[in-house]
This record gives structure tokens, sequence and C-alpha cells, in this order.
């Protein structure tokens, strides 16, 4: 009866050490479980930082497009007027020249005269 009842009492001591033990684990586990609880609520919040910043950069991605389009445009035509400008100075610079050699033998045209501050001969 002792031997059994020792037994019991040792049986006990084991399943109150396991049972112990499994709640430790257990409170361990739960305490994980929070911890990791947290760490995805904060990944969740880096995720919308990220996709909003991610959505403020492609606003202003298509912003930069469309002035940059405009630009390209602006760039275009002011390239055209200076190519026109210079082509004009040339032509003036040609007549220049060629008044500068003296009197032309050739009367001056009306539409020449308006740039050229001639005269048109009657």
């Amino acid at each position: 009866e002792n031997a059994k009842a020792s037994l019991n009492g040792e049986i006990v001591g084991v399943q109150l050490t396991l049972i112990e033990k499994l709640r430790k684990e257990a409170a361990d586990g739960n305490a994980r479980v929070a911890e990791m609880e947290a760490e995805r609520e904060e990944a969740l919040e880096v995720s919308m930082l990220l996709h909003s910043s991610l959505k403020q950069a492609e606003e202003a991605k298509a912003a930069l497009l469309l002035q940059f389009g405009a630009l390209q445009h602006q760039h275009t035509q002011l390239h055209q007027r200076n190519s026109e400008l210079q082509h004009r100075y040339s032509e003036l610079e040609h007549r220049f020249n060629e008044l500068a050699r003296g009197p032309r033998s050739t009367p001056v045209e009306p539409s020449e005269a308006a740039w050229t501050g001639h005269r048109v001969a009657p």
C-alpha cells in the first residue's frame, strides 16, 4: 500500500510538473502570438504607408510627364522659331551686304522695301 501510495505521489508530482511546464509553454506561446499580431499590425501599417507613398509617387510622375511633354512641345516651338529667325537674319545680312556694295541696277520690290526701309521707285 505504501509503495502504491508513494508511486501515486510520484505520478501526481510528475503530472503537476508536466502541467506546469505545459502552462508555461502555453503562456510563452500566447505571448509570442501577441508579439506576432503586433508585428502583423505594424507590417500592415507600413504596407498602407508604402501604398500611399507609391500612389503619390505615381501621381507626381504623371504630373512630371505632362510637364515634360509640355516643355518638349515648347522646346520644339522655340527651336522652330529660332530656325526661322536665323533664316531671316541670314536674309537680312545678305541684303545688307548687297546694299553695302552700292546701288542696285534693279528697283527695290515693295515687299522688300517694307523690311529694308527703302523707298519703292515710282
